[in-house]
C-alpha cells in the first residue's frame, strides 16, 4: 500500500546548528523502482528536500538511466547495495552506513521509502517547519504514518502515485502507529526497534510530542 507521512513534534536533545552543504536531505532504499523514483525525486524537491541518498539493491530495471538527469546535477547520490539477506537487515545496514558517511553533510536527514510522501501540514516547505519547530538541542523529528489504501483500484493506474491513491486509514488503524523520522544524524548512536525510526540520540532522555491528522480525511 501507499504510505504517507506527515509532520509532528520534536525529540529533543542535539548539537547546535551548524553550516552543512544540505539542510534536509532524505535517504531510501529500493529495489526495481525506476517507475516512482522521477515522481518521488521532484515531489520532495518542491516541499524542501536537497539531496537525496538512493542505494540500490540489486534492481534489474533502468534505474541509472532514469536517474542519469539528477545525477548529473549532482542532487543525487546512488550507491549500489548488495545483501542477499532478509530486506530488515540489508535496510539496517545501509542505514548505518549512510549515517556514518554523510553526518556531516546535511543538517537533516529523513529516512523513507519510495512510496511514501513527506510534507508538512501548513505551508509549502519543510526546511521552514524544522527551523521553526526545532530549536539548536533538537535531534530530530518523529512522523506518524499514514496507509492510503487501494483508492478503487483494482490494478496499477497510470499517471502519479501521489495522485491515484488519495483514500487513506483512520489514524486509529493498527499500522499508523508505525512512524518515520528525520534526525539530525549527528546525533544518532545507536538503532534499535525497527531500522532507523527507533534510534537513540544523545542524551537518551528524548522525548517525542506525536499529533495526528484529523480522522476520516484524504
Amino acid at each position: 500500500c501507499v504510505g504517507c507521512v506527515w509532520f509532528v513534534g520534536c525529540v529533543w536533545g542535539g548539537w547546535g546548528e551548524m553550516t552543512k552543504e544540505f539542510q534536509l536531505s532524505a535517504f531510501t532504499l529500493f529495489k526495481d523502482a525506476a517507475d516512482y523514483l522521477i515522481e518521488w525525486i521532484e515531489f520532495h524537491k518542491i516541499v524542501g528536500v536537497e539531496h537525496f541518498y538512493l542505494y540500490n539493491h540489486q534492481s534489474d530495471d533502468d534505474y541509472n538511466q532514469v536517474l542519469k538527469y539528477h545525477l548529473d546535477k549532482k542532487e543525487v547520490t546512488l550507491i549500489d547495495w548488495e545483501g542477499d539477506e532478509d530486506l530488515y537487515f540489508v535496510q539496517r545496514r545501509a542505514f548505518r552506513h549512510c549515517i556514518r558517511n554523510v553526518k556531516w553533510e546535511t543538517r537533516w536527514l529523513a529516512f523513507f521509502d519510495v512510496d511514501e510522501f513527506l510534507f508538512p501540514r501548513q505551508g509549502m516547505n519543510l526546511v521552514s517547519v524544522l527551523k521553526e519547530n526545532c530549536p539548536w538541542w533538537c535531534s530530530g523529528v518523529s512522523i506518524p504514518w499514514s496507509n492510503f489504501g487501494p483508492s478503487g483500484h483494482t490494478k496499477m493506474p497510470e499517471g502519479l502515485i501521489s495522485e491515484a491513491f488519495t483514500t487513506r486509514a483512520e489514524q486509529s488503524y493498527p499500522l499508523n502507529r508505525d512512524v518515520k523520522t528525520i534526525y539530525n544524524p549527528r546525533r544518532i548512536f545507536f538503532l534499535s526497534g525497527y531500522a532507523a525510526h527507533r534510534a537513540k540520540c544523545i542524551p537518551q532522555t528524548n522525548q517525542t510530542h506525536p499529533t495526528h491528522p484529523p480522522p476520516n480525511t484524504p
